[in-house]
């Protein structure tokens, strides 16, 4: 049983077939200029209700990391969440391809950025000094790292924050489609004010395509060359439209998303019915995660079930993560429970 991340679930069925279809093409122009690849933008600009241009990419990493890059100058700084993405889980890949732009990590509640927190990171920036990485952009994460998501109106704060101080604002959205089924919204009120979307796809169901797409269009300007010079501008990019294009058809996006969020809720009210389970964060979207005695998560990681675990800040405890993918299925959280309700505590002679 493993519950690591969503991107061990396989592709979805859908997605399979628009490749195979793609690949009946006996041939097709290479490098984006493909007629699938040429119908992005519009796609994208009906699914967002506003203009914008699109970069496919095979991965997130490269997709934040890209995006970014048309944000800042390699003198200047990102303000993100202190447990994001982009902070603590890329290799430094953000920094390396903005040439060198600093990430800040900012401290926030659940995963998330407010308002209070950036403006002390903004005024003790050192703003103007020539000795100081000048903060040019924030990134944030929807869904966020630790499974919420950011509320229409959270979001209008930091955007309009952003305005104010002239920063632009970069959205991670590795799980953005969790964030619109857990939210109930039209897909536009979650991009208004946004500069530019990693548009992810991977993890709900596409086998390795997300896109860029740019709401500011002027930092699309020139950004091909930025793309072929890091090494993601794709020979046989059809392939990445194609699956693009499915995931985004019938809505089956917004399916396997709510599918994922479904099992996760699932998952959430079985645990936080079993001993020794402390639900650690509201479960919003896919993600959940809970406070369990540290001998349980070793003994369920011995019992061959796969999830994150970390030191808890609880004595005695270690917190563990759990995530639900498209295909999760009832019967395999139900053996998770059962699994768990066999477990017996050892307890130590006096």
């Amino acid at each position: 049983m493993d519950f690591t991340s969503d991107n061990i679930c396989g592709v979805s069925t859908e997605i399979l077939a628009a490749l195979s279809l793609a690949n009946e093409a006996e041939t097709a122009a290479p490098y984006g200029a493909d007629a699938m690849s040429m119908t992005l933008d519009q796609e994208f600009s009906d699914l967002f209700q506003r203009d914008c241009t699109v970069f496919p990419v095979v991965s997130g990493t490269a997709a934040n990391a890209l995006a970014l890059s048309a944000c800042v100058q390699p003198w200047q700084a990102i303000l993100t969440h202190e447990k994001a993405h982009i902070e603590i889980m890329e290799c430094g890949a953000p920094e390396f391809i903005t040439g060198g732009a600093k990430l800040i990590g900012v401290a926030g509640q659940n995963g998330k950025l407010d308002v209070a927190a950036l403006e002390k990171a903004v005024r003790h920036s050192g703003q103007g000094c020539i000795h100081r990485s000048q903060i040019a952009c924030i990134s944030l994460t929807q869904t966020t790292d630790s499974g919420t998501v950011y509320s229409v109106e959270e979001l209008a704060e930091i955007t309009n924050f952003a305005k104010k101080n002239k920063l632009l604002v970069h959205m991670d959205g590795a799980r953005f489609a969790n964030a619109v089924v857990a939210l109930g919204v039209d897909t536009h009120e979650l991009v208004k004010g946004i500069d530019v979307l990693s548009f992810g796809a991977t993890k709900n169901g596409a086998m390795n395509a997300e896109a860029i797409v740019f709401f500011n269009k002027k930092l699309a300007d020139n950004f091909v060359f930025q793309a072929k010079r890091t090494g993601h501008v794709v020979s046989k990019a059809r392939f990445l439209a194609a699956q693009l294009q499915s995931y985004l058809a019938n809505d089956l996006w917004l399916q396997n998303a709510r599918r994922a969020n479904g099992a996760a809720a699932e998952l959430a009210e079985k645990l936080s019915c079993l001993n020794g389970f402390t639900i650690q964060t509201p479960v919003e979207s896919n993600l959940v995660f809970a406070h369990v005695p540290a001998a349980l998560a070793f003994w369920l990681q011995d019992q061959g079930v796969g999830f994150y675990s970390e030191e808890s800040e609880l004595l005695g405890c270690r917190k563990i993560r759990f995530v639900c993918g498209f295909s999760t299925a009832s019967e395999k959280i139900d053996k998770l429970s059962a699994l768990i309700e066999t477990y017996e505590p050892v307890v130590k002679a006096a």
